[in-house]
């Protein structure tokens, strides 16, 4: 089923929905870059899009606007039927959680505990959550409801252990797990990463990959690693000079060589014609598509062409 017609199932029932709407989204900075162009998309509930494009497409810009942090010259966009604006921001961030490219950003406190507890106690009045502490400057003083939430999230992302620890001693793979749990414990219904696996070792990539897989949230997930599209989204939005270049099946775009190389990116390896594909991992959406590809003629069987 193609989900950006926005139909799920609720008790049974079939419904419209979108988790992000953006309709003639533009924006131009001080100094006269036109960041976005007229920018136009819809995401539904719990589909999962990779945002792909060279530097300077606009992709930051977008996640930016998304959140709030920037507000548009033109257009709008919605989280969850509410729009972006000054009025319904606590809103717009309990629905949307945001993974920046830098995980410092996000945790600065003193240890991992007090970091993911931080968005939960910074909700606004009207949550369900209790914002309240016993004494701000003793371990684990928090509402027994906040708790609950923090070691729930940590205890998603593996790092449970680790919730004593100051952030800034964690590896950059935990770091953007912790960011991760920080996201979650609030629990939003969107998602928004932006260039999620840049600074990870390959096992530590493999790790968040894999952890993002088991996630049932609409996601947005801006980067520049293919493969990890590839593994996690089976829609690519492409950016380039601040308007969508395509829009369509992953294997679909980013296996057009033509389309790809003239926005300045390339084919990814597994999706190339000489190559036998073993991404993304098995079960992952493209697994039919890549093994439909490995058995068109030409595309090297079982075995890598040679030099």
């Amino acid at each position: 089923m193609d989900t950006r017609d926005g139909m799920n199932s609720v008790g049974g029932r079939k419904r419209m929905s979108a988790a992000i709407e953006v309709e003639g989204l533009t924006y131009t900075y001080p100094d006269g870059t036109e960041a976005l162009r007229g920018v136009t998309f819809a995401i539904a509930e719990g589909e999962a899009v990779g945002l792909v494009g060279p530097n300077g497409a606009g992709k930051s810009t977008l996640t930016w606007l998304l959140s709030g942090f920037l507000a548009p010259a033109a257009g709008w966009a919605r989280i969850c039927g509410l729009e972006v604006c000054k009025a319904n921001l606590a809103q717009v961030r309990r629905r949307l959680g945001v993974i920046f490219q830098n995980p410092d950003d996000q945790l600065f406190m003193p240890t991992l505990f007090d970091d993911v507890a931080f968005g939960l106690l910074n909700l606004d009045h009207n949550s369900n959550v209790s914002t309240g502490k016993k004494n701000p400057h003793k371990r684990h003083a928090y509402a027994p409801d906040i708790e609950e939430r923090v070691i729930g999230a940590l205890r998603q992302v593996g790092l449970e252990a680790e919730r004593h620890r100051f952030a800034g001693h964690l590896s950059a793979g935990q770091k953007r797990l912790a960011a991760l749990a920080a996201v979650l414990a609030v629990q939003p219904e969107v998602l928004v990463l932006d260039e999620p696996t840049s600074d990870l070792d390959p096992r530590a990539r493999r790790r968040f990959i894999e952890h993002m897989q088991t996630l049932p949230h609409a996601r947005l997930i801006a980067s520049h690693d293919l493969e990890m599209i590839l593994d996690l989204c089976p829609r690519v939005l492409m950016l380039d000079r601040g308007l969508v270049a395509a829009d369509g099946p992953a294997v679909d775009i980013l296996g057009d060589a033509a389309l790809v190389e003239s926005h300045g990116l390339e084919v990814p390896y597994s999706l190339r014609r000489d190559h036998t594909h073993r991404f993304p991992l098995r079960g992952s959406p493209h697994e039919a598509e890549h093994r439909k590809q490995d058995e068109r003629p030409g595309s090297g069987g079982a075995t890598l062409a040679q030099p």
